[in-house]
């Protein structure tokens, strides 16, 4: 009995042992599992039982660690990592995990150290020679990271990626020289490659070589006529030594390549936009430049919106506003290009043009009252005044909050309405435009002037015209509105002192103020004067029909105003 209960504890120990195997090869393929679906916490605990269970199990630590590192906990990461290559110190990416650990926490040494040790395990060390190059490099030990490329070098060959690296390292390290003997390897090595040219030639400029560096330009220009590039660096090579008009040249070369990268492109014409604010000479250069930006992105919504802006800049509005359209063939939802292109509209004076255009935009900005308020502009400018309300009354539902916007489509309702003839409307959006800014000089002004037209309110009128000339003392017109008010009022003495300021400020180029100006005049009993300036407005233009009868009959007609019997 003895021996057979020895047997049956043997028994029972082997199976133990077989399911703890089982158990942590079960937790180690659920942690797996849970990795690949992103959820690091339940692989990190189903990890942990794992060790757990068996302490020294190298496979579990490292797994746990991985986890760790994945999810920015270097340092737990590089505990357990240690312990499991002291189990087992001859596995290869237990050291390169503890590489990246220590990479992470700026341990550059401990990171070169574990690199080492990893490519004494392992023969194919050319993996991790350029991994150890750059860390050298990170230190400043440059030697060691051109040596460690050499030795990539003397097994694998010339690669350009290598080459390239080790003459960043020279330069950095002072020896700019063993950097131009390098690339001169490349370029020994790839002879048709014109691009290691132009690094030969930034070499030569670190070394103020002038000479051999625009042999490596010119060379490179030459391997590859049409390399944006190449003519945008020797561009700024001339333009360096003051060779400005070769430098021009280079530009322009520059620019029209198709393969210059369009972001470079973008700061040339940044560069040159802020050289035209401040020197005009320079827009013949300009031209020339944006000839070749537009053949060279031909389908490019951007490119013509730039164009357009130099134009803009320039004052030809007209050719600008050409190429705001070209824009929008392209790519028509571009909000700031609709509004500029409708502001031109208005700067020509193109009313049908400015009501098409904003109908365009309003088609694909519904909801934004800029374009109502534009169309409503170009409506009242062709004398459509009933479109002109319809539309800023749709359009002002849009401001929400916006004072000053509403403000502004009030003003404009005030001007449709009276338009229109309705005097009450006009009267009703003025009011509501001066409880909300009463010195609002343009309203006070059209809303006096159009009350003395009407002989309306003449005291009110007085009183706004007043305000206007008070807050704005030396503007013509309004000393022109106030003096016309002070006329309806039968106050003749002070408009002719008014209508005369105005006049001396600048009126005198308008018809309409000169005849004010004579009427007054005329009022007061200097009918001789009067005649004189009623001549002179009919010279300058914009006076009224009547001026003509009032010239010839030295009278004024009986329906120009009410007040005489």
């Amino acid at each position: 009995m003895f021996s057979q209960k020895k047997k049956k504890k043997r028994k029972d120990k082997t199976e133990f042992v077989q399911v703890d195997q089982r158990i942590i090869l079960k937790l180690l393929f659920d942690g797996e599992r849970q990795e690949l679906l992103e959820n690091p916490t339940k692989a990190a605990s189903y990890y942990r039982d794992c060790i757990s269970i068996d302490p020294n199990n190298s496979v579990c630590l490292f797994k746990l660690a991985s986890v760790y590192n994945a999810t920015g906990s270097f340092s737990a990461s590089v505990n357990l990592i240690n312990k499991a290559i002291e189990i087992d110190p001859t596995n290869k990416w237990y050291l390169m995990l503890l590489s990246h650990n220590y990479l992470a926490l700026g341990d550059v040494d401990n990171a070169i150290d574990a690199i080492e040790r990893t490519i004494e395990l392992d023969p194919d060390k050319s993996k991790y020679q350029l991994e150890l190059a750059e860390l050298y490099a990170q230190k400043e030990d440059f030697k060691k990271a051109i040596s460690m490329l050499d030795e990539f070098e003397n097994e694998y060959g010339i690669t350009p990626e290598i080459n390239i690296r080790k003459q960043s390292f020279y330069v950095q390290n002072g020896q700019t020289n063993k950097a131009i003997e390098t690339c001169e390897v490349l370029i020994n090595s790839f002879p048709q490659e014109p691009n290691y040219y132009g690094l030969l030639a930034e070499l030569y400029i670190d070394q103020n070589d002038k000479e051999n560096a625009l042999k490596a330009y010119l060379k490179l220009i030459e391997l590859e006529p049409n390399n944006g590039l190449a003519h945008y660096s020797l561009a700024n090579f001339y333009q360096e030594n003051d060779e400005l008009d070769k430098a021009e040249e280079e530009l322009y070369l520059a620019v029209k390549s198709k393969d210059l990268e369009y972001e470079i492109k973008l700061k040339i014409m940044a560069y040159y936009a802020e050289m035209l604010y401040n020197n005009a000479e320079e827009w013949p250069h300009i031209q020339k430049l944006l000839i070749g930006f537009e053949e060279a992105n031909p389908n490019n919504a951007q490119t013509y919106a730039i164009i357009s802006d130099f134009y803009y800049e320039v004052g030809e509005t007209e050719k600008a506003r050409s190429y705001n359209y070209k824009s929008l063939e392209i790519k028509k939802d571009k909000f700031q290009i609709w509004n500029q292109l409708i502001i031109m509209d208005s700067e020509l004076q193109d009313w049908n043009a400015m009501v098409i255009d904003a109908k365009n935009a309003l088609e694909l900005f519904p909801s934004n009252p800029a374009f109502y308020y534009f169309l409503g502009i170009a409506y009242i400018q062709i004398e459509e005044y009933e479109n002109a309300i319809e539309i800023l009354e749709a359009g002002k539902i849009m401001i929400f909050k916006n004072e000053k916007g509403l403000v502004d489509f009030h003003t404009l309702l005030g001007d449709a309405y009276n338009s229109a003839g309705n005097y009450e409307k006009s009267g009703e959006y003025y009011d509501k435009v001066l409880k909300t800014d009463p010195d609002n000089v343009y309203v006070l002004n059209n809303y006096a002037y159009y009350l003395s037209l009407r002989k309306e309110d003449l005291e009110k009128a007085k009183k706004m015209a007043k305000r206007t000339v008070d807050l704005m003392p030396s503007q013509y017109n309004y000393q022109d509105t106030y003096g016309w008010v002070l006329f309806q009022n039968e106050d003749y003495t002070d408009a002719v002192f008014w209508l005369e300021k105005a006049v001396s400020n600048g009126g005198v180029v308008n018809g309409e103020i000169l005849e004010h100006y004579g009427d007054a005049l005329f009022m007061v009993g200097k009918k001789e004067n009067a005649l004189e300036i009623w001549k002179m407005a009919k010279s300058v233009g914009d006076a009224s029909d009547l001026i003509d009868q009032k010239i010839e009959e030295q009278i004024i007609p009986i329906t120009n105003w009410n007040t005489l019997d």
